[in-house]
Parts: structure tokens; C-alpha cells; sequence
């Protein structure tokens, strides 16, 4: 409905029409332009519609075009473009400004997939000044909640799990959230269901919702408390105006399926213990920053000013630019009862083969393959097929915190793809015993069974 009212809007300022569609995904927005451009039935068809789409990963732009190749009304005015808006060269300088624009650039935190940068880039060098966008504004609302089952899984990973496994380089150090999650300076972006969470008791609210952000500023919103506890994060939620009238919002509660956009808890990275306690009707101020990709928080309690956090030093030499642990991947190494269950099975399956076994791990980052060394294998083989940093980076440290290789064992983590390994990658002799978590860098965040496909494969 916002594009239909868009179209008609633009098809009554001239003959000529250009659309710009950013971020093609599978071709529906553009087929819609087309569709509204062409069915609103001005004499004699006297508007020319031409509509850009434009789509920066291959997989998608292919399937966009077949999208658009089995719609025949469609495929003559869209042409799919695989780039990236911001490399274009400027569609106003070759004198076909778009009339229009749309764009689903959008996440559970509203500026991860870069809607600001794409939409100011348009602004600046492919719209015509009189252009309609969809969509049209945005607004953030927030609340402070206290939820420690989540700070204790998100906050940090916890240097030592339940099976005594050491996932840093010493048991007396856990690690820091900011090496965790580069660029999060002072908290961490979740997605959650907040009505699950408040039903299972994991999670209480200790204010009311407040509109912290209209784009583009920074707001520092007063309100009053509505029950004591801890602040253990932010939690907070966009509405969307996709035309005027036409608003879609992600509240908890607000639609009937919500799995695609969720809320988001902004996790504070600090230790349990120095959350602000808070008491009821006490007034705290709520301050809201962005940047590009990601809203932050934090809070100003009366007597206690807690500012933004400022950039360390270890920030200011390129932490920033640094490989990261989303908080999917926090969440799972800090799950005692999942590792302890991978190890039991791995301890299990050594008893049955031998402990004198080759070991192959499967998977990223080397769980599996430090647990049976730490089972007794004597001999095991970690292959690292990622080729980010962190993976590898991990292992390693993982592997210096655990005093592996141990003596009398051979423990080796090899960088290759799957289908490059040779035997002599494992001292000559074939793996009799695989293991795996399964997981991927490459497929984080997506299904298990993803995982599990690829593992098999």
C-alpha cells in the first residue's frame, strides 16, 4: 500500500518515470513499483517507467532476476544491477535522478544492514530533489530491564565452562565483551522475544517505553523508574512510517508472527556487579546514540553519572576493525550443558574406538577437538576451513589456555578447506573417529540444520 501511494504520487508529476530500488533481495519491491507505476491507467499509457534495482551479492541479484524473468509484465521495465548503491556512479549527474526510492534495509536493530549510509548516499547523488522515499521515518522506543540470566549469557564468556574446559589463556580471565563484540564500547545487541522472556520470568521491565530517537540526534530522555532492580540492559524496539498513515511496528505483541524483526536487548558488557541498582519512582536519564550500523545505550543515574563510553586505547588502535563473536555464538560457549554434553558423547565414542584414535574435528574453532585432547586423545587434528581470523585466532588461544598439546599427544590445528585435506595433513594415517559441534563462522546465526548439511557434505 506505501508503494501504491508512492507511485501514484510520482506518475502525476511527469511522463518520465525512474525508480531506484536498494537492495534487490528477491525482486519484490521492484515488481511492485512496476506493477502500481503501470496499472494506474492514464491516457494512452502516457508515462515510460524504468526501475533500477540494485543488489550487492550475487546469489541474491541471480535469483532477483529469475524472480523477475517468470513475470512477464515486470521483467521489461526492471533491470537488476549487481552493485553496491553507494559504488554507482550517480544517477543525477546522468541526468536520470529516480522519483523514487524504496528500500527494506532493516534488522531486529533498525541500522545493521546499513539504511543510513545507503539512504544519505541517495540522497546526496541519485534522487531528484523532489523524490519520495520508502520508507519515510523511523523512531526508536526504549526501556531499562533487569535480566540477569541474560547479562550472565551475553555479557562476556566465562573463562572456564562447567567440563573445566579454559576458553581463554588463562582460568582467571574472562573474555572482554569488547573483544567479544568489536565496536560494542560499552554493550551488545540481542535479539530476543521479549514476551517469551517476560513469561518465563527471565526478564522484567524497570520502566516505562519511551521514544528515545526520531532521527537524526541523539536524545537524553528523563523517566522515572516503575519498579526497583538491577539495569541489566536496554530494551528497545523501532516503528516504521512506510507512507503517511501506514506505520509497522516491531513492539512485542504488536503483530502475530514476529521472527523475522524482533526486539533487542542492549546487553550492558560490564560484570553483574556493577550494574545500577535502581529504585522505584527513582529518575534516571536514558541516553541513545548511533552511528551508522548500530544504535547504543546507557544510563545517568542521580549522584552517579555513567556518560556513553569513551573509546579505549585498545579501541583507538583498530579494535573496531577486529574479527568478533556475535552474540549467538557468546550464547553457546557459555551453555555449560551443551559442552558438557559434547564431551561426554566425545568421551563416550573414544572409549569405543581408542584413545590412540586419529581425531579429525569438523568444525570452526576447535571445541571438539580440545575436549578429546583433554579425554586423553593422543592423537587429534582440528581443521579450520574459515578464512576470518577469529576461528583460528580462538583455537589457538583455546589451545595455549588448555596446555595443549599435552605430553606424549599430538594436537595439530590445520587451516584448509575439507575437500584439500590430504593424509598427510594427519601424519599419514586416515581419521577413524570425526567429531564436530557443527559449527561455521560462515553460517553463524543460520539454522542448525544449515550446519548440519554442510557437516555432512
Amino acid at each position: 500500500l506505501a508503494i501504491q501511494r508512492a507511485c501514484e504520487s510520482v506518475v502525476n508529476r511527469g511522463k518520465s518515470i525512474h525508480v531506484l530500488d536498494i537492495g534487490s533481495g528477491t525482486g519484490l519491491l521492484a515488481m511492485m513499483a512496476s506493477k502500481y507505476t503501470q496499472n494506474l491507467n492514464l491516457p494512452n499509457n502516457s508515462h515510460q517507467v524504468r526501475i533500477t534495482s540494485l543488489e550487492m551479492a550475487s546469489a541474491m541479484a541471480r535469483l532477483a532476476r529469475m524472480t523477475i524473468d517468470s513475470n512477464t509484465r515486470a521483467k521489461d521495465s526492471i533491470r537488476v544491477v549487481e552493485q553496491h548503491s553507494c559504488e554507482m556512479p550517480s544517477l543525477r549527474e546522468n541526468g536520470s535522478a529516480a522519483h523514487l526510492c524504496t528500500s527494506e534495509l532493516l534488522e531486529s536493530g533498525l541500522l545493521g544492514e546499513g539504511l543510513l549510509p545507503a539512504l544519505r548516499d541517495a540522497w546526496e547523488r541519485h534522487l531528484h530533489p523532489q523524490a519520495v522515499v520508502v520508507p519515510q521515518r523511523a523512531r526508536v522506543y526504549a526501556q531499562v530491564w533487569e535480566s540477569p540470566e541474560l547479562i550472565g549469557v551475553y555479557g562476556c564468556v566465562a573463562p572456564t565452562t562447567g567440563s573445566q574446559l579454559h576458553l581463554c589463556a588463562s582460568a582467571s580471565d574472562a573474555l572482554p565483551a569488547n573483544l567479544l563484540h568489536a565496536g560494542s564500547r560499552g554493550g551488545v545487541l540481542v535479539p530476543i522475544h521479549a514476551n517469551y522472556l517476560c513469561s518465563h520470568d527471565q526478564a522484567r521491565p524497570l520502566s516505562e517505553p519511551d521514544m528515545v530517537m526520531d532521527f537524526d540526534w541523539t536524545s537524553p530522555d528523563h523517566i522515572p523508574t516503575t519498579a526497583s532492580g538491577v539495569a541489566h540492559g536496554i530494551l528497545f524496539w523501532w516503528e516504521l512510517d512506510l507512507a503517511e498513515g501506514l506505520t509497522y511496528s516491531t513492539e512485542h505483541g504488536k503483530q502475530p508472527w514476529q521472527d523475522h524483526w524482533e526486539q533487542c536487548l542492549y546487553v550492558f558488557t560490564r560484570p553483574r556487579d556493577s550494574c545500577p541498582q535502581l529504585e522505584r519512582g527513582q529518575q534516571v536519564d536514558l541516553v541513545c546514540s548511533h552511528d551508522d550500523s548500530q544504535l547504543r545505550f546507557s544510563l545517568q543515574t542521580a549522584g552517579r553519572e555513567e556518560p556513553l563510553p569513551k573509546r579505549t586505547k585498545t579501541e583507538d588502535i583498530g579494535i573496531d576493525s577486529l574479527p568478533s563473536w556475535t552474540s549467538i555464538r557468546v550464547a553457546q560457549l557459555n551453555n555449560r550443558s551443551r559442552i558438557d554434553l559434547i564431551r561426554r558423547a566425545i568421551a563416550f565414542a573414544l572409549s569405543v574406538c581408542g584413545k590412540d584414535s586419529a581425531v579429525l574435528d569438523l568444525s570452526d574453532f576447535s571445541l571438539c577437538a580440545i575436549l578429546s585432547a583433554l579425554e586423553g586423545a593422543s592423537n587429534v587434528s582440528s581443521l579450520e576451513s574459515s578464512t576470518g581470523e577469529l576461528p583460528m585466532m580462538a583455537a589457538r588461544v583455546a589451545q595455549i589456555g588448555n596446555g595443549l598439546p599435552k605430553e606424549g599427544c599430538e594436537f595439530q590445528i590445520v587451516q584448509s578447506h575439507p575437500e584439500q585435506l590430504q593424509k598427510e595433513h594427519l601424519g599419514g594415517k586416515p581419521a577413524q573417529l570425526v567429531v564436530a559441534e557443527p559449527y561455521y563462522e560462515m553460517l553463524e546465526g543460520w539454522h542448525i540444520e544449515e550446519a548440519l548439511n554442510f557437516y555432512h557434505t
